[in-house]
């Protein structure tokens, strides 16, 4: 492949905002192969060509696998931009083993973007809203056939931290090491480990670099998730997996936060909020818990108005919606507007945590959506026990709900 020299003139242009370009998973420094990809050296070389000035090549080598190797992911998986940051801060050297800097990679996306390799989406931030979007990029259809012919074996690098921790700007932050961040970075290395070891196929393709880590927000008693490419399955793709060959479940707690803020036992659903849509309100009570002002939440819903599940358009309508919720979850109204979303967080983190170890040591492959979990079909039953159990350890409470959901059946059942 003959590649050609950069654009004259700028090649970053800031676009209109669109909603598909919210479909996008996180640029990763945690990604490896086998052998570097194929397409390296020709690529390197062209770039070099476009830009003779450059003399110290090996970090443009190593941020173009990066970049290669994260354009083969997101393929895998079906999604389709990638978000990068093209801030001048690096990530600490903990989660960037190869040391890509944001001025390589910016060079990079430049040169890539002018030879007709890339797509770009410069992101925005409106300070007045504190709210923006970062840069998305995604390989142009000439860039996926050449992907198309790589062979060599994505995978997680061992190098790179699997335990994160981000500043309220959530930037990547290094932080001392302590027992309890050993032993989550233990766990979640055996977890990669084990699911490297195991064939994770959606319609015949084998799932590559399916790695978790855990993100905690601040400090280690907020977030705590933990996160990988499986997040961005679609729903029924994910019902769709074969684990090692055999067909999945996936089962998930119900209206697990809503518990979670109860101190004692809550019975029924705390969605069903009469004169309105279950899924409206589920959203609402959500925007509540991720907002510090009332105020905020409607501005969310309001960006939202439309939406499938969430037909209201005007204010008014999503203020009768908020006044409707406070109402009815008049004990915990108090906790509505204060951002307590990451200690919830925190808290379910806790329950996978105890879910991941069970099947772990079982050496039985699990994959993590937050709140749900997928296993092996034949495991249906132990996960069951396992998410319950794990539940009333963390809460010293007996009301979760759970749903189980499998291909075979094609439906949804709520178990209590």
């Amino acid at each position: 492949m003959r590649c050609g020299k950069a654009q004259e003139g700028p090649v970053f242009q800031p676009i209109r905002w669109a909603r598909e370009l919210d479909e996008a998973e996180g640029f990763r420094y945690d990604l490896t192969t086998t052998t570097p990809p194929a397409l390296e050296d020709q690529l390197l070389q062209a770039f070099l060509e476009a830009n003779p000035q450059i003399t110290k090549v090996k970090p443009y080598r190593l941020a173009l696998r990066l970049i290669l190797l994260n354009l083969r992911a997101v393929e895998c998986t079906g999604v389709p931009y990638l978000m990068v940051s093209l801030t001048n801060a690096k990530p600490p050297k903990r989660y960037n083993p190869s040391a890509a800097t944001a001025r390589t990679l910016r060079a990079l996306f430049d040169w890539m973007v002018g030879a007709g390799l890339l797509e770009f989406h410069r992101g925005y931030f409106n300070r007045s809203t504190r709210r923006g979007r970062r840069t998305r990029i995604r390989a142009t259809t000439r860039l996926n056939h050449l992907l198309a012919e790589e062979t060599a074996t994505l995978l997680v690098d061992p190098r790179a931290d699997t335990i994160v921790l981000k500043n309220d700007a959530k930037h990547l932050i290094d932080y001392q090491d302590s027992a309890s961040t050993r032993a989550a970075r233990d766990l979640v290395m055996r977890l990669n480990k084990l699911l490297a070891a195991s064939e994770i196929v959606l319609d015949g393709r084998r799932l590559e670099g399916i790695g978790y880590r855990r993100v905690f927000n601040g400090s280690f008693d907020l977030g705590g998730r933990f996160y990988s490419a499986v997040q961005q399955l679609k729903a029924d793709d994910r019902l769709r997996l074969l684990l090692n060959g055999e067909p999945v479940v996936e089962i998930d707690f119900s209206a697990l936060h809503p518990r979670l803020l109860y101190k004692t036992e809550y019975m029924g659903d705390p969605y069903a909020v009469p004169g309105f849509a279950r899924e409206a309100v589920k959203a609402a009570f959500l925007w509540g818990l991720n907002a510090r002002s009332r105020m905020g939440a409607v501005k969310v819903a309001l960006e939202h108005a439309g939406d499938e599940g969430f037909s209201l358009a005007s204010r008014p309508e999503i203020e009768k919606l908020f006044d409707a919720v406070e109402q009815f979850h008049q004990p915990i109204s108090r906790r509505f507007f204060t951002c307590p979303a990451l200690q919830l967080q925190n808290i379910d983190a806790k329950i996978a945590e105890l879910v991941i170890k069970e099947f772990v040591s079982r050496d039985v492959p699990v994959l993590a959506i937050h709140d749900s979990f997928i296993v092996p079909a034949s495991f249906a039953h132990d996960l069951r026990a396992a998410m319950l159990s794990a539940y009333t350890a963390i809460t010293g409470k007996s009301d979760a709900v759970i749903k189980v959901k499998s291909q075979s059946q094609r439906q949804t059942r709520d178990v209590a």
